[in-house]
């Protein structure tokens, strides 16, 4: 059964579409996202955004992200397959990266997009998903999944946005910013490894359940990397920017001084968050070259603005989808 598609929180012109997705023997529940005026043919050609939801790797939902994504669809111009994976400790934490995995093979290879049009992006547990996904599709064989056969053409770019890509805990900031991280506590952190390890695997340093261990390949896309000082990710983060850069990746790495875990989600609530979203989003319009094209498209739009917490369509200088 498919999944229903979700009351949007506000008044605003977007279309949520829950769709089913197969791709060899695996069925994936994906909730595809798009603001008014985006295509939302899948074969139309035109740039996706594959969205990986947070949650520990045991816990949220497309349906919890929607509005967030109908947000990236309209700041970036694209739609956005929300994936729906598999959970921890219910399924091994691969499961999840297969269920990851099998939507980009799907789109470019079932429908066709062009990889150089879709763009992986995830928080938290997402955001290490996201890791993983480069890893299965840039490194094949060669990466530490045995799902992995064969290398996939590879994306345009990667966002993790305050990856959670470490489940050992062992950072300095997992310890130091406990006090200064109202979500990611010790207790929460012994719950998520727990979670993650099932009684199956003693070794939290394994790169098939801590993706930061495994290889870095050289083929990875440009990837966007942000988190905030104050949050206990905050060295997985880092770590992963480095790894990258050692690699010859491309990585942009924006390093908050305040804010809390995957910061610019809550940009809609919080105005000191909206400028960590307009990078990330302009990251993003930038690997798919369309940036002058969205600023002029947006500057002469008459379309309704998005306003956080409100059903009026005015504009609202606090809104985080305005003209860059």
């Amino acid at each position: 059964m498919s999944m229903a598609a979700p009351e949007p929180l506000f008044d605003y012109p977007a279309h949520f579409f829950p769709i089913d997705i197969t791709h060899g023997d695996v069925k994936v529940k994906v909730l595809k996202i798009g603001w008014e005026g985006v295509c939302m043919d899948d074969k139309c050609g035109e740039p996706a955004i594959i969205y990986f939801h947070g949650g520990g790797y045991c816990g949220g939902s497309p349906r919890g992200y929607a509005n967030f994504c109908a947000m990236l669809s309209r700041m970036c111009r694209a739609r956005v397959y929300s994936v729906d994976y598999r959970l921890v400790p219910e399924h091994k934490i691969e499961d999840g990266v297969e269920d990851c995995v099998t939507v980009y093979k799907w789109l470019i290879s079932n429908i066709g997009q062009d990889p150089a049009n879709v763009c992986l992006v995830g928080d938290s547990a997402g955001g290490g998903l996201v890791l993983a996904a480069l890893q299965v599709v840039c490194g094949g064989p060669d990466s530490q999944f045995s799902i992995a056969t064969e290398v996939i053409p590879t994306p345009a770019g990667a966002v993790l946005i305050s990856p959670y890509a470490d489940v050992s805990f062992s950072s300095k900031s997992s310890t130091e910013n406990l006090t200064t991280d109202p979500i990611i506590g010790k207790k929460l952190q012994n719950v998520l490894r727990k979670f993650t390890l099932r009684g199956e695997m003693s070794d939290d340093n394994d790169p098939r359940v801590s993706f930061i261990q495994g290889m870095f390949f050289e083929t990875f896309p440009p990837m966007y990397v942000c988190a905030s000082e104050t949050e206990s990710l905050y060295d997985d983060a880092v770590t992963i920017c480095s790894k990258a850069k050692a690699r010859g990746i491309p990585v942009t790495f924006d390093s908050a001084p305040f804010g809390v875990h995957i910061y610019p989600i809550f940009s809609a609530f919080a105005p000191e968050y909206q400028d960590g979203l307009e990078k990330m989003a302009r990251f993003i319009r930038n690997i798919f070259h369309m940036d002058r094209d969205y600023a002029q498209a947006s500057k002469n739009s008459n379309r309704p603005k998005f306003i956080p917490g409100s059903n009026k369509k005015n504009k609202d200088p606090r809104s985080p989808v305005q003209s860059t």
